[in-house]
């Protein structure tokens, strides 16, 4: 299977074998890219924290939150994955809303039953990044 999975923009594989060191990189290495506002990418990552995969959450609307769950599922054990980040470009805020928040927990609670780790919850824009690892929220 291909590491990059969903409609995004083919420069996202770029982001293949970068080292997830912080927050900061993540979000300048995706800025480099074609990536559009609004959109979800879970990445995915091997034991070294290194980028493995990169996946466009297709469905974005809240009523559809379970899909989430299987679309992170799918993603993880196709890439054998051991570390998610789940991130959104911005075109605004960089604040997590009810979405999110929401999204997390559903990804959250379907990674844990494969033991795959949330290493992650990113939301950047053009400027800035908020991560919710370093705040201590995850």
């Amino acid at each position: 299977m291909s590491p990059i999975t969903g409609n995004v923009p083919a420069d996202i594989s770029t982001l293949i074998g970068l080292r997830i060191s912080t927050p900061a990189a993540v979000a300048a290495a995706l800025r480099q890219t074609r990536i559009e506002p609004g959109h979800r990418l879970l990445v995915w990552t091997n034991d070294v924290d290194r980028v493995i995969g990169v996946q466009l959450m297709e469905t974005v609307d809240d009523a559809l939150a379970p899909a989430h769950a299987r679309e992170c599922l799918r993603g993880a054990l196709s890439n054998k994955a051991v570390g998610c980040m789940l991130v959104r470009f911005s075109a605004n805020s960089t604040e997590p809303d009810f979405f999110d928040e929401h999204v997390k927990e559903q990804i959250r609670h379907a990674l844990r039953v494969i033991n795959v780790r949330l290493i992650d919850h990113l939301i950047f824009n053009a400027a800035t990044h908020h991560s919710v690892a370093q705040l201590g929220e995850l």
